[in-house]
């Protein structure tokens, strides 16, 4: 065997290694590929599992509750904002009498605090 005739063989090896090589990559990717695909899969399946039970759970333990309180905090903020607005047309109507009044406790108020003596007055 002359070292021409090893080297033809060598290069049929190189090029049968190149093909394993090249096939070996593309199943690496396809099982990559098809393993995310069923990590997703799985992802999604369990994401409807969890929320079907919840949706059982919520329809038939949470629903009535939840419906009520709603309604009666919407009912709620209504009356709490009608009162408020009555209160603050009372308040304008007033705003005199109200004025005159806090002037008078507050001058009340501040006689407390100031000497006053009897000597100079």
């Amino acid at each position: 065997m002359t070292t021409l005739h090893i080297l033809s063989h060598l290069d049929t090896f190189i090029t049968t290694a190149m093909r394993i090589y090249a096939l070996g990559g593309e199943l690496f990717s396809i099982t990559a590929l098809l393993l995310c695909l069923n990590f997703l899969g799985n992802c999604v399946k369990n994401t409807y599992e969890a929320g079907y039970a919840f949706g059982k759970f919520y329809r038939r333990h949470l629903h009535k509750p939840l419906k009520w309180l709603l309604v009666h905090a919407i009912a709620l903020i209504i009356l709490l904002t009608q009162l408020a607005w009555e209160g603050a047309v009372v308040i304008y109507n007033n705003r005199e009498e109200i004025r005159a009044a806090i002037y008078k406790a507050w001058k009340t108020f501040e006689k407390g605090f100031i000497y006053e003596s009897p000597i100079y007055n």
